[in-house]
């Protein structure tokens, strides 16, 4: 609707104003079931600054509208949506993950040492275990010697009256 008001009312005789004239009606189809979106538009320019020199302010401006098609999911509209922490609290949860990782890595170091440490003691009891093996095999008497020769093949048993010195 759009309306008309009398500005001046006839006088000396004048003609009164068609009642009709006062108001005018055209169609406005609407579609009031379909999905809509806010959906906010790009950034515009920056305005001039408000100083020559010195501190001054620059403006720019977007705009929400609606819109019937869904809009991309973006990281700035989530952003938007939640609250942001401040800067101080950044900071204080950078300091917490650079104490965490220190302490990690501690551990890690801790760990590969504790590792080594133990593979290396397993090396050299294995080794002490396979020398004493060693020695009862010959401290017992017997020996393997190679009993090959013309027409046999193989290892016997010998004994023996020294360590290393087979007969």
């Amino acid at each position: 609707k759009h309306y008309r008001h009398i500005g001046v009312q006839p006088s000396c005789g004048g003609r009164s104003c068609e009642a009709g004239g006062a108001e005018e009606i055209s169609n406005c189809t609407r579609q009031c079931h379909r999905e809509m979106f806010c959906v906010w538009h790009d950034w515009s320019s920056w305005g001039e600054c408000s100083a020559s020199c010195g501190q001054g302010r620059r403006v720019r401006e977007r705009h929400l509208w609606a819109s019937d098609e869904r809009p991309a999911l973006s990281l700035n509209s989530v952003a938007s949506k939640a609250a942001l922490p401040s800067r101080a609290e950044l900071n204080t949860q950078l300091e917490l993950l650079q104490g965490r990782t220190a302490e990690l890595e501690t551990q890690r170091s801790q760990s590969l040492a504790a590792a080594f440490a133990l593979g290396a003691s397993s090396f050299i009891a294995l080794a002490a275990i396979g020398q004493q093996m060693a020695k009862q095999n010959t401290r017992g008497g017997h020996a393997l010697a190679d009993a090959s020769g013309p027409g046999r093949r193989g290892y016997a048993l010998v004994a023996t009256s020294d360590v290393g010195a087979l007969e």
